[in-house]
């Protein structure tokens, strides 16, 4: 589809996070650059950050588990938790998401790998918050772009490389001015991201 002029490039490093406002009717587009690069994605309403995009809403909202592929729908909005639309999924190049499984933090590194000062998304996004003097109560769940995890029949979580090439992006519409955030993963103790971190970018475009 065609959309406007970009206004805003910002690029967060793999293994951190970063942010952008999104005015009402803006779109925006989150890019895996190098790809095999999870984005760990949050939208809040900047003036009440107790509102925020809702998995569990949007799954309510649009009648379906959002299980890949069909995690995210184009043509449909994604919701937050007072069930308003917050974004409109107006593009998808990858078509396998995840919007099941929590941040990775300081207590995933440690328990499960030993591992103690680890960079995690769920400080990744206070730290982007924080940029914007936004505090939110609590980190939500994220909508996880670009992950690859299926479950088994038995229910069981698999974790494989993304499926992402360079450049592969989605593409969002704001339907009221949002704080969009993302979180370039920096879990390298599995096969998430393909064991080699590395950027995700945030594209804001005025509509055409």
């Amino acid at each position: 589809m065609k959309i406007g002029k970009l206004v805003q490039r910002r690029e967060i490093p793999g293994a951190h996070g970063g942010g952008a406002i999104v005015k009402e009717g803006q779109y925006l587009k989150v890019i895996d650059v190098d790809g095999k690069q999870i984005c760990d994605f949050f939208s809040f309403n900047p003036a009440d950050p107790s509102e925020f995009l809702s998995g569990s809403h949007t799954r309510v909202f649009l009648g379906q588990t959002l299980e890949a592929p069909t995690t995210i729908a184009v043509g449909a909005p994604l919701l937050d938790n007072s069930r308003q639309p917050m974004l409109f999924v107006e593009e998808d190049s990858v078509g396998v998401h995840d919007w099941l499984l929590a941040s990775c933090d300081s207590v995933r590194y440690w328990a499960d790998y030993g591992l103690s000062n680890h960079r995690d998304c769920k400080t990744n996004v206070i730290e982007a918050l924080a940029e914007f003097h936004i505090r939110a109560p609590f980190v939500p769940d994220p909508l996880n772009l670009f992950q690859n995890s299926p479950y088994n029949e038995q229910g069981k979580f698999q974790l494989f490389e993304p499926i992402t090439k360079p450049g592969d992006y989605v593409l969002f519409r704001a339907l009221r001015t949002v704080l969009a955030v993302g979180s370039a993963c920096p879990q390298d103790q599995n096969p998430a991201n393909g064991y080699n971190i590395s950027p995700i970018a945030f594209e804001v475009y005025d509509p055409a």
